[in-house]
């Protein structure tokens, strides 16, 4: 009897063991899309694998539903606040993104090559920045990045949807490419609507 729970126990933990050394397979859904493309746009092909996107992430902030809270309190007369508004790092303070989520976005991102030092934060702490190339954000977002002309003449670089973990839906709430000549999504959406799984923008 003892050498079959023996038996039984090594074969358990042989197999919790085995388990463990299955590597993490990430479930990706669409975080964001552009169903249609606005008016006076045209795709003119992808873009040469080894050009640089400057790449921004939105983390998702802290606090906002108690946004409107905080605003009582500095305006009301009857406040004890009233009157004593918020420093700006203090605004940035109050809604940065949780650590958890700042560790879990950095760590997906080393996971993919994206050494720590890569990755900067933004003074109101709420984005993360990175220049990647274009291949680089093409397998991390599982997209393809097009440039787009508009009749006026104008370019920008886009995709029309890219994808995230799942585990990182309630993290980041949004990417954005730009410079002072590229911008991914919100230069090319125009007067159409871009969607997210769980909200619109």
């Amino acid at each position: 009897m003892r050498l079959i729970s023996f038996h039984v126990a090594v074969g358990l933990l042989l197999s919790t063991t085995c388990a463990l050394t299955v590597p993490n397979i990430e479930r990706h859904r669409v975080h964001e899309l552009r169903e249609h493309l606005p008016h006076g746009w045209t795709s003119q092909g992808g873009l040469p694998q080894n050009a640089t996107l400057p790449i921004r992430i939105a983390l998702t902030q802290s606090n906002l539903d108690k946004l409107e809270d905080y605003m009582m309190e500095v305006s009301h007369p009857e406040s004890t606040s009233y009157g004593q508004h918020w420093t700006a790092s203090k605004v940035a303070e109050v809604f940065a993104p949780s650590s958890s989520s700042v560790d879990a976005v950095r760590s997906w991102l080393h996971s993919h090559g994206v050494s720590p030092k890569r990755v900067s934060v933004s003074d109101s702490l709420g984005w993360l920045h990175m220049d990647l190339t274009v291949q680089e954000a093409e397998v991390l977002l599982k997209t393809n990045y097009q440039l787009y002309k508009h009749e006026s003449g104008v370019t920008q670089v886009a995709c029309d949807r890219y994808h995230i973990p799942e585990e990182l839906s309630d993290h980041i709430g949004m990417f954005w490419c730009r410079d002072t000549s590229t911008a991914c999504w919100a230069s090319l959406k125009d007067n159409s609507r871009l969607y997210h799984t769980h909200r619109a923008f």
